[in-house]
């Protein structure tokens, strides 16, 4: 985006209609709706808002580290859209980690892989609303997101955009799941497939190619640059302000600077992990166990996406100019009366450093140390078990 983020003495000068404390799925799409409605809005989020000359994009953050620092770790997962805050298991081993999870305009959506799947109608039985009521705005959404592929054979009829055809490998593997009894599916996909489209999953789409449908492209930038939406960014909120039981203005720090925000309405939407760790830092006389926290279940009963990968050798030649995500088969995911998941393409390999990070965390610091002697001989041998297969994710 070509428009600058607002000066902080600026905007806490101003009384915005609506704060959208962080940019990502949420708040960006809550902000466009609000924003091309007439609203005075403003965006906060402690990542990068922007994307410019300095976003790292194309690969996995892991792929531009220069040094094993936290600094620099840090440093490269902010520019390339990742969560860039280590945070202490003290249920195990006392040891941090890093989620992989996004940060800045678009948040996680920059890194998604793209799939626009919809939840089954079995799934609302226990929510207040019904899967018919929640179609006109799916639909709305995929033609937004410009959902390409075919519908879940299971789901109700609805249409989507055609997607490109299955690579030979992909084929391959479509016709030997349609031959043992499943109904496997072309994965409906957010995005554009130009020229050599490397389906960018886990990592920023580059700009030059602006391939992939993510939250930033669909709503934040056209909320900021055709409806006059105002952004901060690298700005962290510390405490939401109270007076009686109303939030009035917001504590934030930018570049080491403390100011004061101020709005009539307050859009937290910073993600399972920082909007609970906001309200319970919002402590008053009023609210003495944080904002909207008299359940005392703020910040607990966080549920993890779990994913199980499996790598496959087909018989047909892989070649780095094919499209890898596109599959899917949902046959699995009601059995009985229990909920199993949806099996489908995860995309090109994850990346080497992630796995070798996610084997080693739960292990003894002393473990760890000795083991990282050979970093580079086991860096190898992952990237011979993931990449030139196909990659399937159980989720």
């Amino acid at each position: 985006m070509k428009i600058a983020p607002i000066d902080p003495d600026k905007a806490s000068d101003i009384n915005w209609d609506f704060i959208m404390i962080g940019a990502g799925m949420g708040g960006s799409s809550i902000g466009h709706a609000l924003s091309s409605a007439g609203k005075k809005i403003l965006f906060c989020d402690s990542g990068f808002i922007n994307r410019n000359e300095e976003t790292l994009s194309g690969k996995y953050s892991e792929e531009f580290f220069s040094s094993k620092s936290k600094i620099n770790k840090r440093n490269v997962l902010k520019k390339s859209g990742r969560y860039f805050n280590y945070i202490v298991d003290k249920t195990s081993s006392a040891s941090s980690f890093v989620p992989f999870i996004g940060s800045g305009g678009g948040g996680s959506s920059a890194l998604f892989g793209m799939a626009m799947e919809r939840f089954f109608p079995q799934d609302f039985d226990s929510w207040p609303v019904s899967y018919e009521e929640m179609v006109p705005y799916y639909e709305k959404v995929e033609a937004q997101f410009r959902g390409k592929g075919e519908k879940d054979p299971f789901l109700p009829v609805y249409s989507l955009l055609p997607g490109p055809q299955l690579s030979p490998p992909n084929k391959e593997i479509f016709e030997f799941l349609k031959n043992q009894g499943f109904r496997p599916y072309h994965l409906p996909m957010a995005c554009e497939y130009v020229r050599n489209c490397s389906e960018c999953s886990g990592y920023i789409c580059p700009l030059d190619k602006n391939c992939k449908n993510d939250a930033f492209k669909i709503y934040l930038s056209p909320a900021i640059e055709n409806f006059g939406a105002s952004y901060l960014q690298s700005c962290t909120v510390l405490e939401l302000m109270t007076e009686n039981d109303l939030v009035t203005s917001a504590n934030c720090v930018v570049d080491g600077k403390s100011f004061y925000l101020k709005a009539s309405n307050w859009i937290i939407a910073a993600g399972a992990l920082e909007t609970p760790k906001l309200l319970l830092k919002s402590k008053s006389k009023h609210f003495l166990n944080g904002l909207a926290n008299s359940s005392q279940l703020v910040g607990t009963n966080l549920m993890r996406h779990l994913v199980d990968l499996y790598t496959l050798k087909t018989k047909a030649e892989i070649k780095k100019s094919y499209l890898v995500k596109q599959i899917a088969i949902s046959d699995l995911i009601f059995k009985g009366n229990k909920q199993l998941g949806i099996l489908q393409s995860f995309g090109k390999a994850v990346a080497p450093e992630s796995v070798l990070e996610e084997i080693l965390s739960p292990c003894p610091f002393f473990i760890r140390k000795l083991l990282s002697v050979f970093d580079l001989i086991i860096l190898n041998i992952i990237k011979y078990f993931v990449t030139g297969q196909r990659n399937f994710g159980f989720t």
